[in-house]
């Protein structure tokens, strides 16, 4: 039997902001590109330079894709590894992989290490919404998906909105 689990990313961003941060970020990456620096994901100590810049959804769903690739390619041993080591590829700018299975249970969180082997099935976000529950439920349906709920910016430890890619492995 195939065990399946997912890959999600965290955009921590507030929804009503998004699109704004979107462009300013395009913006800013444009300008970033004219003056010859990498716009390319590096290592969380690339971001420190971009401290207000926050990844993008078009950026979260490429680091999400990256880190799928990452595990068929690596395993999830390997994989898991590289997902907690916040100078890996795997931390840009405010993004970062965490990866439940289908039952809730929390594998590997990327800024949380003691969500790792927790259930989170049912946990709540700040509105009241069983949101690993929806999780579940997107990835029932579909091999990817977007969706969002409330959960702690862990850079600035305030509950925000955010807006998350699912991706289904």
């Amino acid at each position: 039997m195939v065990r399946r689990f997912l890959i999600f990313i965290v955009i921590l961003t507030i929804s009503i902001s998004l699109v704004a941060d979107w462009v300013n970020n395009s913006i800013a990456n444009e300008k970033l590109n004219i003056a010859g620096e990498s716009t390319n994901f590096g290592s969380r100590n690339d971001a420190v330079k971009h401290v207000n810049m926050r990844g993008t959804p078009f950026q979260a769903k490429e680091l999400t894709l990256k880190a799928y690739d990452y595990i068929l390619k690596n395993g999830r041993d390997k994989a898991f590894k590289a997902f907690e080591d916040p100078n890996s590829e795997f931390f840009y700018l405010d993004l970062y992989i965490f990866v439940s299975d289908m039952k809730g249970k929390m594998l590997v969180h990327g800024r949380d290490k003691s969500l790792r082997g927790k259930n989170l099935y049912d946990l709540k976000d700040s509105k009241g919404t069983f949101f690993i529950q929806k999780f579940i439920k997107k990835m029932q349906l579909c091999d990817e998906s977007w969706t969002d709920y409330h959960w702690r910016n862990y850079e600035t430890n305030e509950v925000e909105s955010k807006l998350t890619f699912l991706k289904k492995i």
